[in-house]
């Protein structure tokens, strides 16, 4: 791996750890119905978690997701917008992960 490789993948890693504790350190995690508290149910939580987590693995699947436009071009592609801010962006995959982590 050449030097520039390295520091886009060490990059990339930072961007995840810090969206990863961006997650778990705010007092509200924004979702497709606005924002949640948590002080809801340990359930709901955990399910918001689970969601949100699926959210950071599909943009550090994708090396080419570096910045906010190319997060809006990979949500263009494996998701949908969800309102039409150009800012808010779902996928199934981030649904159907939060419906497993709260079934389980």
């Amino acid at each position: 791996m050449d030097k520039h490789n390295r520091s886009h993948a060490s990059w990339r890693a930072h961007a995840v750890v810090a969206l990863v504790t961006l997650i778990l350190s705010n007092a509200t995690i924004r979702a497709a119905g606005g924002a949640e508290d948590l002080r809801q149910s340990t359930a709901s939580q955990v399910a918001a978690l689970g969601h949100e987590l699926q959210h950071a693995i599909e943009i550090a699947n994708q090396t080419a997701a570096v910045d906010p436009g190319s997060i809006r071009a990979l949500y263009g592609t494996i998701g949908f917008a969800v309102d039409d801010s150009g800012r808010r962006f779902e996928s199934n995959a981030a649904r159907a992960a939060g419906h497993r982590v709260r079934s389980d």
